[in-house]
């Protein structure tokens, strides 16, 4: 194997198939597109030999001579053994990493390691780790994100963020009936705000973004919670959320708008600012961190100014898509979210929380309640200083456009006490026009793993086309790039590329991933013959991991007939019952899926 070879990663997608071998729900049209090797051509492919740790090596022992075949990087994280005071030790120059692996295991051990390394690729690598969470041994990736955000890592405020998003919930105190439940809940430890008031939806015909509507009119507060908004049929007024449904997933906004296709809606809460986050001893305005997450399209308020706004249409929520730094002066603050659907459906989830400059969180009282709320206006902005992007300042009286939607004018907000802060996911996706293979893998997992690509117009497939047209681009980044392609005909044709590339370079990790996303794909394909017929090849026929079981199983539950389910609940029983609680949760949910005629089976997985 190259040393070129060195890069990981993989993706996985929801849905009864999909939601453990990562493939988006396209029909691949890949009897166009498969390549397979001419007939009398085909590399004899051995087995895959389990993942070995190298040994530290003796200093007493001569070096032996490089074994032909495939050679595993070496970990960089294994201790050294110590040499003599009177002895220098040998520089060795820092090897890269893959990207896939023969396993989900493999792949998050080689994803963590990237992660821990830091580097452009290191937040890809968080994303490739929370995705395989799912088909991976129960808690590996888990516990891979928890080191990392106990670290001191620039990325283990992201990776925290990823392992809440991962964990359930802690189960809540009972319902205490109506009369008794609190809207307003205790401050969050990992700086989630819990309570909001919520105000929708409003018609977006186009811009509706930025157009000044609702609490933002001329005349209209956030304070006025018994104003009306109607429009056609809906009733447009002040709802305040539960707590327990605001969480690091966000907000799910299909639990209080509809419709919210082509819609806007606005997310308000008040906030209490002490002395200092810190120290409540300390007085004068000190700095936080207002970080926010959302699918389809945003605008951050702070008091009712804009902060930063974002006009691309996100579908999933992953990681932060905007933060500002804030000098924050003790009292009540209002902090505030609109964001707007398009056509294209969305996950329709919101979050907001609150760190230190040091990105550790802070938990700040939030309330529902907006009555009584009186905004004071941010300081004046220094003149050094840039506003965002967004919003340019204007100086026109508020209009109407057609349908007598008011516009009030635009607001530059001040940057003295508030600035933008990049985010990782901002960093991540910004490439320009013409990025090396490495870094455009990079920004194409952000963009499909991370939900951040565009819906109006993804650039994440343009991004994969540069990078599979790359010259002596590795057989590992090709299969890469075909798991993490939007679309199932690219898919198809660049993991059977990747698969020919590398048995001729006996990339056996590579060749191993590659053929089981092909297997996947024809399954989430309803292709089960051809899917029957590709997992008879090694190395997959030979393999005994849970997800190579777990792959056959599927393979005979879609064949259908009485017979060929029992038996697919059989092997998938028979994971379950060897990995016990490492058991992946891919297989416990097609447990359940499999086991719906038995109740029995299927409420204990």
């Amino acid at each position: 194997m190259k040393a070129s070879a060195t890069r990981r990663g993989r993706r996985n997608q929801k849905g009864s198939v999909g939601r453990w071998i990562g493939l988006a729900a396209i029909a691949i049209p890949a009897i166009a597109l498969a390549q397979p090797a001419p007939p009398g051509k085909t590399p004899k492919i051995p087995a895959i030999a389990p993942l070995q740790q190298p040994q530290a090596k003796d200093p007493a022992q001569p070096p032996q001579p490089p074994k032909k075949g495939l050679i595993i990087p070496r970990p960089t994280n294994i201790p050294q053994r110590a040499t003599p005071a009177d002895t220098k030790p040998a520089t060795t120059p820092r090897l890269p990493l893959r990207w896939t692996g023969a396993t989900p295991d493999q792949m998050i051990d080689f994803a963590l390691a990237r992660a821990k390394r830091g580097g452009d690729d290191a937040i890809a690598a968080l994303l490739v780790v929370a995705d395989l969470d799912q088909r991976g041994t129960f808690g590996r990736a888990r516990a891979g994100l928890r080191s990392i955000s106990a670290s001191a890592s620039p990325l283990a405020d992201d990776a925290r963020m990823l392992l809440l998003s991962l964990n359930p919930e802690p189960a809540g105190a009972p319902w205490p009936g109506a009369q008794a439940f609190s809207y307003d809940a205790p401050a969050d430890p990992n700086g989630v705000v819990k309570a909001w008031a919520i105000l929708g939806p409003f018609q977006d015909t186009g811009g509706g973004l930025l157009r000044r509507e609702g609490p933002e009119a001329p005349g209209q507060s956030f304070s006025d919670t018994a104003a009306r908004y109607a429009w056609g049929v809906y009733d447009v007024a002040w709802r305040r959320v539960l707590p327990s449904s605001s969480t690091a997933r966000g907000v799910p906004l299909d639990l209080y708008i509809h419709p919210r296709q082509e819609s806007c809606s606005y997310l308000a809460s008040k906030l209490t600012i002490p002395a200092n986050p810190r120290d409540p001893r300390e007085k004068g305005p000190k700095p936080i961190l207002v970080h926010v997450a959302a699918t389809g399209a945003v605008r951050l308020l702070w008091d009712g100014v804009d902060v930063a706004a974002s006009e691309e249409v996100h579908q999933n929520l992953a990681l932060d898509r905007m933060a500002a730094r804030i000098e924050a002066t003790a009292g009540e603050h209002l902090v505030a979210v609109k964001v707007c659907s398009a056509a294209l459906p969305d996950d329709g989830r919101v979050r907001v929380r609150f760190t230190d400059e040091n990105r550790r969180p802070i938990a700040i009282a939030t309330s529902s309640d907006l009555r009584g709320l009186k905004l004071t206006a941010p300081k004046t902005a220094q003149a050094s200083a840039s506003p965002p992007a967004p919003f340019p300042k204007q100086t026109q009286k508020p209009s109407k456009q057609a349908g007598g939607a008011i516009v009030a004018p635009t607001t530059t907000a001040p940057s003295g006490p508030i600035a933008r802060v990049p985010t990782s996911l901002e960093k991540a996706l910004e490439v320009g026009d013409a990025p090396a293979a490495d870094r455009a893998l990079v920004a194409s997992i952000a963009r499909t793993l991370g939900g951040a690509d565009d819906a109006r117009s993804p650039r994440a497939p343009g991004l994969l086309d540069g990078i599979a047209r790359s010259p002596d681009l590795s057989a590992d980044m090709l299969a890469m790039a075909g798991w993490v392609s939007p679309f199932g005909a690219n898919r198809s044709g660049w993991l059977n590329l990747a698969k020919e590339r590398a048995a001729t370079t006996r990339d056996l990790l590579t060749l191993a991933f590659a053929q089981r996303r092909i297997v996947a794909s024809h399954l989430s394909s309803n292709l089960v013959d051809w899917a029957l017929s590709a997992s008879r090849e090694e190395p997959l026929r030979s393999a005994a991991d849970p997800e190579a079981k777990l792959i056959r199983a599927l393979i005979k539950k879609q064949l259908a007939g009485s017979g060929m389910l029992k038996g697919a609940l059989d092997e998938l029983l028979a994971i379950a019952d060897e990995q016990k609680s490492r058991t992946p949760l891919a297989v416990t949910a097609e447990i359940a899926d499999a086991a719906r005629s038995q109740p029995a089976i299927a409420h204990g997985a």
